[in-house]
């Protein structure tokens, strides 16, 4: 794929695997949460709750979509069957290993109740953002400057950051070249 990049969320995702049983990843749509993931485990089972067939079976019995799921598993817009949560609780309680579940969405699932009273205290949520240029051009971050920010020397042409405004920092109308095709994406985007 043309448009993957190294995220800086990358390493936190990593550390983050080793520590919590369930981990949220969320983001706009499109910013890359599973493509990232699938990056970073490329051997794991993924199931998308996009899928008709997929949400149905999950809604109809969390315990039986679970328990034929192989760990760990990634629930991409797990918000769209919130029994999951439920279940995904009782499954961590009975045995804690860090990285059974990684769940992405679009909305933070986080802030329903029904969410947030299940998978307290069992959940590291991170947030992915846009690409920001570092990420898109495989710079890493700097570490610290000393030297105060009026006196530093630009990382990027102000051309490059004001193109980079354009596409809003989605991987997908970052490298469309063409400013037509870049707005028609952002035309259909909704």
């Amino acid at each position: 794929m043309a448009h993957t990049r190294d995220r800086l969320l990358k390493m936190r995702i990593i550390k983050g695997l080793k520590l919590w049983p369930c981990l949220g990843v969320f983001g706009l749509r499109q910013v890359g949460k599973t493509t990232l993931l699938k990056s970073l485990l490329p051997d794991t089972n993924v199931v998308s709750l996009d899928k008709e067939s997929e949400v149905n079976s999950a809604r109809l019995s969390a315990s039986v979509y679970l328990a034929r799921q192989p760990r760990p598993l990634i629930i991409d817009e797990v918000q769209k069957a919130p029994g999951l949560f439920d279940e995904i609780k009782g499954i961590v309680d009975e045995k804690r290993i860090p990285g059974q579940f990684i769940m992405t969405g679009s909305a933070s699932f986080q802030s329903k109740d029904q969410a947030r009273e299940s998978l307290t205290g069992r959940i590291g949520t991170f947030y992915l953002y846009p690409m920001n240029l570092a990420e898109a051009h495989h710079k890493k971050l700097s570490p610290e400057r000393t030297t105060p920010i009026h006196q530093q020397a630009p990382r990027f042409p102000i051309r490059e950051f004001m193109q980079s405004l354009e596409t809003g920092g989605l991987p997908i109308p970052m490298f469309l070249r063409s400013t037509d095709e870049r707005n028609q994406y952002w035309e259909s985007w909704s």
